[in-house]
C-alpha cells in the first residue's frame, strides 16, 4: 500500500508540474526543475479532463500533498463521511459568530436562529449557572422552578410574528399583533396600576391606540424561546432596567449552550401580575432585602430612572412626555 500510495503521490506531482494544482494550492517540494512556467495551452482537452479526474480520485484517497482540498468533483461517498453540521450559529449582527469573528456582537445575549445553541456572553457563578441564588424574588417578582424547553425554529419565528403583528411598507406596525391587543387591554383596564407605575395620561393615550410607553417593554415571564406562549397572562409591562436583570443575571446562565428540542428545569422570575410594581423593586430573601451574589451584567446608570418608588413622578413623567412628542412634531415637520 505504501509502495502504491508513493507512486500514485509521485504522479500527481508530475501532473502539477505540467498542469498546474487544480485545488488553486501549491506544491512545494519536489517539483521537476524544469516546470513550464505557464499551463501547456497544447495539452489536449481530453487528457486535461482525464487528469482532473484522476488528480480528484488521489485526493479523495489520500489528501491533497500541497494541503489544499478540492471542493467540487469528489466521490458521493467521501463528502457523506463529513458529519452534518447540527449547531447552526446563533442569530447574531455582524459576522458569522465563529471564535474569530471579530464583527459578532459580544455584549449581548444571543438566541438561537435554528438549531444552534443559545450564546450568553459574559462569565457568571456557578451557581447562577445552576440556578442556585442568594434571594428568592426579584423585583417583585418569585423564582419558581419551571421547564425551559426550546421549540423548533420556525415555531419560534412564527410566534415572534405572532407577538409583534405585521408591518406596512413604511415598517410601522399595522397594530394587529398580541403585544398590542395587551397594551390596549391595560389602557383599558389596568389604569390605576399604570399610574403607580407612573406613567401619565398622555402614555395611556399613547396605550389605547396600542403603542408601548417610552422607556417600558412588555415581556415574557416564559420566553417563547423556552416554550412561552403569546397569553396575557404571560405578559408583564416592565421597565426596561428590571426586565434586563430577570433575563442577563437570573435567566441567561441557566439556560447558556441550550439547543433546539433540549429542555431543562430553571428558576425563573414569575408574578400573575401584568404591571410592575416599582413599590417590590429589589432583591429579597425571605422579604427581607439581601445584596446579590454575583456581579451584575446590568448597569443601572444606562437605564432611565423608572422602576423604584422613590423616583415615580407623573407630574415630571408629564412633562418628559410632552417634551418627546413636541420634539417628535417638529421632526415630522407638524
Amino acid at each position: 500500500m505504501a509502495e502504491e500510495k508513493k507512486s500514485l503521490w509521485s504522479k500527481a506531482k508530475e501532473l502539477f508540474a505540467t498542469y498546474g494544482n487544480p485545488s488553486g494550492g501549491m506544491v512545494h517540494q519536489d517539483i521537476p526543475a524544469d516546470r513550464p512556467a505557464v499551463k501547456n495551452d497544447s495539452a489536449p482537452a481530453k487528457k486535461e479532463s482525464s487528469y482532473k479526474s484522476e488528480v480528484g480520485k488521489l485526493f479523495a484517497m489520500y489528501g491533497n500533498p500541497s494541503g489544499g482540498m478540492v471542493h467540487a468533483d469528489l466521490p458521493a461517498e467521501k463528502k457523506a463521511d463529513k458529519p452534518a453540521y447540527k449547531f447552526v450559529h446563533v442569530k447574531r449582527r455582524g459576522g458569522k459568530g465563529g471564535k474569530n469573528d471579530k464583527d459578532k456582537n459580544r455584549n449581548k445575549p444571543q438566541q438561537n436562529a435554528g438549531a444552534g445553541a443559545f450564546h450568553a456572553p459574559g462569565r457568571y457563578t456557578q451557581e447562577q449557572r445552576d440556578g442556585e441564588f442568594n434571594f428568592d424574588t426579584i423585583h417583585g417578582l418569585k423564582l419558581v422552578e419551571v421547564d425551559y424547553t426550546v421549540p423548533p425554529s420556525a415555531e419560534r419565528k412564527a410566534k415572534r410574528e405572532e407577538f409583534g403583528g405585521t408591518r406596512d411598507e413604511t415598517g410601522r406596525p399595522n397594530g394587529d399583533g398580541i403585544r398590542t391587543a395587551f397594551v390596549k387591554m391595560l389602557a383599558k383596564d389596568h389604569v390605576k396600576e399604570l399610574t403607580e407605575l407612573g406613567l401619565c395620561d398622555a402614555d395611556i393615550a399613547m396605550m389605547k391606540e396600542g403603542r408601548v410607553p417610552n422607556g417600558y417593554n412588555v415581556h415574557h415571564k416564559l420566553p417563547l424561546h423556552g416554550g412561552g406562549k403569546n397569553e396575557f397572562k404571560n405578559f408583564i409591562l416592565t421597565p426596561l432596567y428590571p426586565h434586563d436583570q430577570w433575563h442577563h443575571d437570573v435567566l441567561d446562565p441557566q439556560i447558556d449552550g441550550i439547543r433546539e428540542g433540549e429542555s431543562r428545569k430553571v428558576m425563573l422570575p414569575w408574578t400573575d401580575a401584568m404591571v410592575y410594581d416599582p413599590k417590590k423593586y429589589g432583591f429579597t430573601k425571605e422579604n427581607q432585602p439581601v445584596k446579590p451574589d454575583y456581579p451584575s451584567k446590568v448597569n443601572p446608570a444606562n437605564y432611565p430612572k423608572l422602576y423604584e418608588a422613590k423616583d415615580i413622578n407623573v407630574e415630571k413623567r408629564a412633562k418628559d412626555v410632552a417634551a418627546m412628542l413636541a420634539a417628535k412634531n417638529r421632526n415630522q415637520g407638524r
